[in-house]
């Protein structure tokens, strides 16, 4: 790695796309006296980047090189898509302010040449604002074509590309010198946002721990009401911190003017709004188990049959609009016209540096073609079934829909979730049948088993996963892997205990 003299640090604005390589990437490129400004966290898009460059202005300002990710989370989590290129054009005017060369990373995701009308409207976003302000811009694979690397080939089968993406970033460092530096910006846009941090707060603050940073919350309990400071009045809330995990949970905002449940996915996670929620004298935070009333639009998730509760919310830093109308006209283009394809300027298309996902991809096929033919047969096998999929896309008008049906359909040929199917099916006679020609069938199935995590939504496999026909398998798998201690005796009170659970009656 030749490395340009003027580059001393950079910055890493994104999502989980980028988490896996931080660590090795600080490694490598310490090693040459560069920095790394590590500013990733998961499950977010946009909205966190532009959190993330308010708190760390000033750091961000020092830094030689940015690079931005946010592309992949913006067009697959469901959000209001005007409210999503409006945080996207704020965001991109604050990182040509400050004149330091961005590199927007496109990275490929499931969705790539199937876009639906909202992830057209996002990417012609992306494209017209890079070519307002001169952002740089690579894509990883060729452009509009859906990228599948084999499953068999990844130890991980959504962070597949860790390598690709280090090499790329090295690459685009040692060409520093010809990448553009942004323009038309608007250097006040910056003031127009404020971090309301969890120390003005009364509440003890607990630590939380991401790829080498910390960060703070505070923690909600059931039937408490936190008021939101009163200096921060006519202010609006855009975004925030959330660290919760396991289970689905609820923030409830009430204004004394509009009340919004917004639903939290288990994983850790900066959320934004639907829309912008004005500040007044009485706005109040609360933990909430209601997932069917005054819903917040964002990412809505069927949840309603989740039986248990965190209890409480941890809540981090919030993101504040200071005026509305501002953030609003930063957007300087109808959304309405973004619908048909917008082209990259080829002086800021810097793809052809890095290195190119589908060609590689087909370096693997042919080297594995060559001299493994036996392992290739699996992988041309889903191969063709991945094409088929992508065919059947073009027939579905709700791409969510089809995505929870893959996400069912991968979960019922669980081992668990078939006993436990067998189990609700059978009668006294017929149950050690059932139980047996459903193992055997597994057993022989399972070396043909297609994996389609490409098609997976989390939420609706975590609700398949906690299904009594998963609960019901999980609990025969336990009681046959101790019948020497009595496992069958005991099958029967834990079955029981399900029954009642899930308010089932006898068989």
């Amino acid at each position: 790695m030749q490395v340009a003299k003027k580059i001393k640090s950079i910055v890493l604005l994104g999502t989980s796309d980028l988490r896996h390589i931080v660590l090795e990437l600080q490694n490598k490129l310490s090693s040459n006296g560069i920095e790394v400004i590590n500013l990733i966290f998961e499950a977010s898009g946009s909205e966190h980047c532009l959190f993330e460059i308010i708190k760390n202005q000033k750091e961000i300002k020092k830094a030689d090189l940015i690079f931005y990710d946010a592309y992949s989370e913006d067009i697959s989590l469901n959000k209001n898509v005007e409210f999503v290129c409006q945080t996207i054009a704020n965001t991109f005017n604050i990182l040509s302010s400050f004149s330091i060369p961005v590199v927007n990373l496109m990275l490929p995701t499931s969705s790539s040449g199937n876009l639906s009308n909202d992830q057209q409207i996002i990417t012609n976003m992306y494209l017209y604002l890079s070519n307002y302000h001169s952002i740089n811009t690579v894509y990883f694979g060729d452009k509009d074509k859906s990228q599948f690397f084999y499953s068999i080939l990844l130890k991980d089968k959504i962070h597949f590309y860790d390598r690709i993406i280090i090499e790329s970033i090295c690459i685009l460092i040692d060409n520093f010198n010809k990448l553009s530096i942004p323009r038309h910006f608007d250097p006040d846009i910056i003031n127009n946002f404020i971090v309301l941090n969890v120390d003005a707060f009364d509440k003890e603050k607990k630590l939380f721990q991401y790829t080498g940073r910390q960060f703070e919350y505070i923690q909600i309990l059931k039937d408490e009401k936190l008021v939101i400071p009163k200096q921060f009045k006519d202010m609006h809330i855009h975004s925030f911190f959330s660290f919760n995990a396991f289970l689905c949970s609820v923030l409830k905002f009430d204004n004394g003017f509009k009340k919004l449940n917004s639903l939290i996915r288990p994983a850790h996670q900066f959320k934004s709004l639907s829309n912008l929620l004005k500040i007044t004298n009485s706005t109040i935070l609360e933990y909430s188990e209601n997932y069917s009333n005054d819903i917040d639009p964002v990412e809505p998730m069927k949840i309603e049959k989740q039986k248990k509760h965190l209890g409480f919310f941890n809540l981090g830093d919030l993101l504040l609009v200071k005026d509305n109308f501002k953030f609003s006209q930063v957007l300087k283009v109808d959304i309405k016209n973004l619908s048909e394809n917008i082209q990259l300027k080829k002086d800021l298309d810097y793809s052809h540096l890095i290195l190119n996902l589908d060609f590689l991809k087909g370096c693997i096929e042919d080297y594995i073609r060559i001299h493994e033919p036996i392992k290739f047969i699996p992988l041309r096998r889903e191969n063709s079934y991945l094409k088929n999929e992508i065919e059947r896309l073009k027939y579905f008008n709700n791409i969510n829909e089809l995505k929870r049906y893959y996400a069912r359909a991968e979960v019922k040929n669980y081992l668990t979730y078939r006993l436990g199917e067998a189990y609700l099916n059978s009668n006294i006679f017929t149950l050690f049948f059932n139980l047996f020609y459903e193992y055997k069938k597994y057993k022989s199935s399972k070396e043909n088993n297609i994996k389609i995590r490409d098609y997976i939504i989390y939420e609706e496999t975590m609700l398949m996963k906690n299904s009594i026909q998963c609960q019901l398998g999980q609990v025969i798998i336990n009681a046959h892997s101790i019948w020497y201690k009595g496992g069958y005796f005991k099958l029967w009170f834990d079955v029981r205990k399900l029954k009642k659970e899930f308010n089932l009656t006898k068989k």
